[in-house]
C-alpha cells in the first residue's frame, strides 16, 4: 500500500473533565451542506468518513432527501459513504441539499470531495456544536469563479441574517427563513471573508471558494472549504506548525470584537496585530511554528501556501486552539485518486510527553518523526512529521490520558490536498476564572491585561524567567490546574493559584500595594457592546472610584463605558444612562449594578 504523508498536528495538555458549556465535533446528529467547487459532479464524488469515537459498534443511519436517500450503516472501526456529487450545491439561493447523519453511539463525520485536482474536505460539527452567529471565511477567487458561504437549516422556521461583506468593504444583508435540509448558498466573486451569519436557531455554515490560488497569482488552482466553528466557541491561545516540507503558509486573523491584540511569535520574530471587530488580516510565514497568543476569543484560519512547486495544492483548515485538544483521535484516511501521492505530514506536543503519544499502538520513534521546536513563549512544545498509509483507519492516543490536538493535511494527488482538524473540543467562551494575563513584565503590578479562562478546570499562575544579560522578567495567565508544580528552580518559577485575579503577586514579586495604599484597581474599557468582555484594568489615583455606564445604542444595542473617575463626577451625565455605577473595590465595574461584588487585590 502507498504511503501518503499527512499533518498532523498534536499539541498535548492534560485532560479535563466534559463540562456542561463544553461540547465537541463527535456526536450523534448531524446536519450540513457542501458549498460548490470548480467542477459540476453528478457521480459519487462526495465522500463521508464515518468513525465510531470508541470500540462500541455503531448503527448509522444517512438521509439526503435531494436524492431520495435513506439508508442506514452498521459501523465498527470506519465507514466511508459515497454519496451522489449532485448534493454539492453549486447554485445561488434556496435548494434542499441538506445531509444528516445520525447514529446510536457518538461518532466523528469528515467529509471529503472527490473530483481529482479539486479534492478537499472538511470536520462535520454535530447539532448540539452549532451556533447562532459565525464569521465567516473564503479567499480571493481565481477570474469568475466565486466564493461561497452556504447555510443548512437544522431546525423548521429558522430566521437568517447573512451580512455580505466584500473585498472593497462594502457590505449588503441578506434576510431569509430556513427548513430543516434547507440549504441556502449566497456566490460573489469578490472575496467575502469576514461576513456574518446570525439566526434565531442553530444553524450550520459551510465557506470557502470555489477556485483559488494561494497566494493570489500564484500555483496551482483549488477548491478551497471549511465548516465554520461558531463565534461562540472561539478561543485565545494557538501554536500552528508548518506544514512540511512546503516553504511558507498563510494565516488569516478573525477578531469579533472591537480592540483585539493578537501576539504572533516564531523563531525569528515577535510581533502584534491590533484588530476591531469585523477586522481580518492576513499574514505570511515560513517553516516555522507559529504561536498565536489574543487578549480576546479569535478564528485562525491557515491555507497551505502553492508558491514553491511542490506536489499538492493549497487547502484551508480550521487551526486548533489549545483548549479544543482532546486524548482520543479514531480516523481514517483518504485513498489516493491517483497511483501515487506524496504528501506532507507534522505532529507537535509537550516535550515532556513525547513518550506517551502513541499512533496504533507505536511511538513517535517507531514512526522515523522528524521534529522542529517551537518558539517562546511556548517553547515547553515540540512539533514532529509522521508517515501514515492512505485508505487507512488509524488510532491516535496519549496512554496517559493527556489531551493533544490533530490535524490531517493530506495530498492525495500531484495537484489536489485537503486538511482538516481531526476532533476538536469546543469550550463556550466567557467561562472561567478571571486572571492577569501578561508578558514580559518587570514586576507583576504593571499588567493591565486579563482574561476569562476557557475551561473551568484552569486556574491562573504567574512565571518568572531570565532573559539575556541576566534581566528576570515575569509572565501570567491561565493554566490547567495538573499542569502546575509550584515549584523553584534553576532560575525559574511557575506558581498557580486558584480565585479571580489571584495572579497579581508569586514568583517572590509582591504585586500590587495593599488596597488601603492605593486607588481601586478598575477594568478599562469605552464603547463595550452588550455581552462584550473588557480585557483591559488600570490602576487608578487613590482619589478615583470605578464607574461602569450602559447606554442605548440606537433601537435595540446598548455599549458600556468603564475605567476611573473621580468621584464628583458620577452625578454628571452627558446624556441619561441606562444604568450608571460607581464603587470604590477593585474590579467592581464588571456589571452595570449598584452592588461592589467583586473580589479585592490583596497587596
Amino acid at each position: 500500500m502507498k504511503n501518503v504523508l499527512f499533518v498532523l498536528f498534536v499539541l498535548i495538555l492534560q485532560s479535563t473533565n466534559t463540562q456542561q458549556y463544553q461540547t465537541s465535533s463527535f456526536g450523534r446528529n448531524f446536519v450540513f451542506g457542501v458549498i460548490g467547487s470548480g467542477v459540476r459532479l453528478s457521480s459519487t464524488n462526495l465522500r463521508l468518513h464515518i468513525t465510531p469515537v470508541t470500540e462500541i459498534q455503531a448503527l448509522v443511519r444517512v438521509t439526503a432527501p435531494f436524492i431520495n436517500m435513506d439508508r442506514t450503516y452498521t459501523v465498527s472501526n470506519y465507514t466511508i459513504v459515497p454519496l451522489n456529487g449532485t448534493l454539492i450545491q453549486f447554485e445561488n439561493g434556496t435548494q434542499f441539499k441538506g445531509i444528516e447523519v445520525s447514529s446510536n453511539a457518538n461518532i466523528s463525520v469528515t467529509v471529503v470531495s472527490n473530483p481529482g485536482d479539486y479534492t478537499e474536505g472538511f470536520l462535520a460539527l454535530p447539532i448540539n456544536a452549532l451556533g447562532s452567529r459565525y464569521v465567516t471565511a473564503s479567499y480571493t477567487v481565481y477570474r469568475a469563479y466565486s466564493s461561497e458561504i452556504l447555510i443548512a437549516g437544522v431546525e423548521s422556521d429558522t430566521d437568517v441574517t447573512l451580512k455580505i461583506i466584500t473585498t472593497n468593504n462594502a457590505s449588503s444583508i441578506r434576510s431569509f427563513r430556513l427548513q430543516k435540509f434547507e440549504t441556502y448558498q449566497f456566490k460573489s466573486t469578490s472575496d467575502i471573508s469576514g461576513s456574518t451569519v446570525t439566526s434565531n436557531k442553530p444553524v450550520a455554515v459551510v465557506s470557502g471558494s470555489a477556485v483559488a490560488m494561494v497566494p493570489v497569482g500564484s500555483g496551482s488552482l483549488q477548491y478551497l472549504v471549511e465548516q465554520m466553528i461558531p463565534t461562540k466557541y472561539w478561543t485565545s491561545k494557538f501554536i500552528i506548525p508548518s506544514i512540511y516540507p512546503r516553504k511558507h503558509f498563510v494565516l488569516r486573523l478573525f477578531a469579533d470584537q472591537n480592540n483585539t491584540e493578537v501576539n504572533l511569535y516564531n523563531s525569528s520574530t515577535h510581533f502584534a496585530v491590533h484588530m476591531d471587530k469585523g477586522s481580518m488580516e492576513e499574514l505570511l510565514f515560513g517553516t516555522d511554528p507559529v504561536v498565536v497568543i489574543a487578549d480576546k476569543p479569535v478564528s485562525v484560519i491557515q491555507y497551505g501556501h502553492d508558491g514553491d512547486h511542490i506536489d499538492g495544492d493549497p487547502f484551508m483548515v480550521n487551526t486548533q486552539g489549545i483548549t479544543q485538544f482532546q486524548e482520543s483521535y479514531r480516523f481514517v484516511t483518504q485513498n489516493y485518486y491517483y497511483h501515487t501521492g506524496s504528501n506532507t505530514v507534522a505532529i507537535t506536543l509537550l516535550k515532556n510527553s513525547t513518550s506517551g503519544l502513541l499512533l496504533n499502538g507505536h511511538s513517535m520513534s517507531y514512526w522515523s518523526a522528524k521534529n522542529v521546536s517551537v518558539s517562546p513563549p511556548m517553547d515547553e512544545y515540540i512539533t514532529f512529521f509522521v508517515n501514515v498509509s492512505s485508505n487507512s483507519f488509524y488510532h491516535l492516543h496519549h496512554s496517559g490520558g493527556r489531551r493533544f490536538g490533530a490535524i490531517i493535511y493530506g495530498r492525495p494527488g500531484t495537484s489536489a490536498a485537503f486538511g482538516y482538524p481531526l476532533q476538536l473540543s469546543l469550550i463556550e467562551n466567557g467561562k472561567g476564572t478571571w486572571c492577569f494575563q501578561c508578558e514580559d513584565m518587570a514586576h507583576l503590578k504593571y499588567c493591565d491585561k486579563v482574561s476569562k479562562c476557557q475551561n473551568e478546570n484552569d486556574v491562573c499562575f504567574v512565571q518568572s524567567y531570565t532573559r539575556s544579560l541576566d534581566v528576570s522578567l515575569f509572565r501570567s495567565g491561565c493554566a490547567h490546574s495538573q499542569q502546575c508544580s509550584n515549584s523553584d528552580g534553576n532560575g525559574t518559577c511557575f506558581k498557580c493559584c486558584d480565585g479571580d485575579f489571584c495572579n497579581s503577586v508569586g514568583c517572590g514579586d509582591d504585586g500590587f500595594p495593599a488596597p488601603g495604599q492605593r486607588g481601586p484597581i478598575c477594568f478599562d474599557c469605552t464603547h463595550k457592546g452588550e455581552g462584550e468582555e473588557c480585557n483591559t484594568v488600570q490602576l487608578c489615583h487613590s482619589n478615583q472610584v470605578c464607574m461602569v455606564e450602559k447606554y442605548e445604542w440606537g433601537d435595540d444595542d446598548f455599549h458600556y463605558i468603564r475605567g476611573c473617575t473621580e468621584s464628583q463626577v458620577c452625578t454628571r451625565k452627558r446624556h441619561a444612562p441606562v444604568c450608571s455605577h460607581c464603587c470604590h473595590s477593585d474590579f467592581c465595574n464588571m456589571n452595570c449594578t449598584s452592588v461592589d461584588t467583586a473580589p479585592p487585590i490583596v497587596g
